[in-house]
């Protein structure tokens, strides 16, 4: 697990007396000297904050805090349930043996038994949510080979999109989608083969109707092998990322007519099919399955070359054991994002993510002026600036 550093500094007065330690976010640098009254209410001065000082060294620590977790479902059983996704606070569970999508309230983890989607048509692995919260769930407890055989889920209506042959040249397990498959701008539909042939498909969708369901752009050769239990989770319109069992995750840019894709590659362990992809604050970030019993690994991927762990969940439920896919969806809200987990044949679970300097009460952008400064209040390290008052973790002082 990496944590941002915190530091602890003592304040060393001119004088040579020293004060207690407090925990602040970087260390000060008293100013030689300089203990006149400010402001004539009897503070001491004692130096001036620089924007290189407090925008260095002043990062609180990246917190990611479990919300909620449950340990088992009665419709997760077996391998039955083995895809998730996430739209407006739901999450939406497949079950091949069931022939039902059902339904969890995201904030909760509780399970809504009176609401779920059932058809014939939906026996197969994967269910994603596009941008408009319809979705998209395949046919077929063994994958879809040389074929795309799917319903779309409209107003919780299915909707079979028939069994078509295709060009895909393997067996795919799971899809994701981008858009939305209802409007006239449409959607993206990307799978990534699982045997055979080391293919990705992108399907178009318009109108609710499939543009290209036979003839599919294909994009051979791309990652080197083909992977079990292979994954796919789409960016943009542009981009998308792949995962797999035992392969590292690879990130796609599509060329401007989407018939080709430059390809980086992760240097990151990837034990299981599943991926998550999110921005927030300006920052890229990607979970995936870490060991085999349900438990995620969250990267900082802004710079992929170089990626950061930011932390590492416990494991999910009580029966999960040698998994090959973990289900990961995640939703950015405000200053956080939300990562949600679900394991076949165990439970699932629920984190906020809250990045650095992101707290409603931190207001670091106004005290990082060179005007700023440094003084010192009934034995209290403070910073004044523009007649506001703030400790050294930035939070306003009444």
């Amino acid at each position: 697990m990496k944590r941002l550093s915190i530091f602890f500094a003592t304040l060393l007065l001119s004088v040579g007396s020293v004060m207690a330690a407090e925990t602040v976010a970087y260390t000060l640098t008293p100013a030689v000297g300089e203990n006149n009254s400010y402001a004539g209410n009897g503070d001491v001065k004692v130096g001036d904050i620089t924007t290189a000082n407090f925008q260095e060294k002043a990062t609180p620590a990246e917190v990611v805090t479990m919300l909620w977790k449950e340990d088992s479902y009665t419709f997760n059983t077996g391998t039955h349930a083995r895809d998730m996704d996430y739209y407006n606070g739901r999450l939406y569970v497949m079950n091949k043996n069931d022939k039902k999508i059902y339904t969890i309230d995201a904030a909760t983890g509780k399970a809504d038994a009176e609401t779920y989607v059932a058809a014939d048509n939906l026996t197969g692995y994967s269910v994603c949510a596009d941008n408009a919260g319809n979705l998209i769930a395949t046919e077929g407890a063994y994958g879809m080979t040389n074929c795309l055989k799917a319903s779309k889920v409209v107003n919780g209506v299915a909707t079979y999109l028939n069994n078509t042959a295709t060009s895909t040249g393997g067996r795919i397990d799971y899809l994701d989608v981008y858009g939305d498959i209802e409007s006239a701008e449409g959607a993206m539909i990307v799978g990534a083969s699982v045997n055979t042939a080391d293919n990705i498909a992108i399907w178009t969708m318009k109108n609710g109707a499939l543009e290209n369901a036979a003839t599919p752009t294909i994009l051979t050769g791309k990652r080197g092998n083909f992977a079990t239990n292979a994954d796919v989770c789409i960016v943009d319109q542009n981009k998308f990322w792949t995962s797999g069992a035992s392969q590292k995750p690879m990130l796609f840019t599509l060329n401007e007519d989407k018939t080709d894709a430059t390809i980086q590659t992760l240097n990151i362990p990837c034990d299981l099919g599943g991926i998550a992809a999110f921005t927030l604050n300006k920052k890229d970030y990607i979970v995936v399955p870490s060991g085999k019993a349900g438990a995620v690994a969250l990267y900082d991927v802004t710079d992929i070359a170089n990626p950061e762990m930011v932390e590492t969940t416990a494991f999910v439920g009580l029966n999960v054991n040698g998994l090959t896919h973990v289900a990961i969806a995640a939703n950015v809200n405000g200053n956080s994002a939300y990562i949600y987990v679900f394991a076949p044949n165990g439970g699932a679970a629920a984190y906020q993510f809250t990045p650095a300097n992101t707290s409603t009460d931190v207001e670091n952008s106004a005290i990082v002026a060179p005007k700023a400064i440094k003084v010192l209040r009934n034995g209290q390290v403070l910073i004044i600036r523009d007649g506001k008052t703030y400790n050294m973790m930035g939070h306003i002082v009444e």
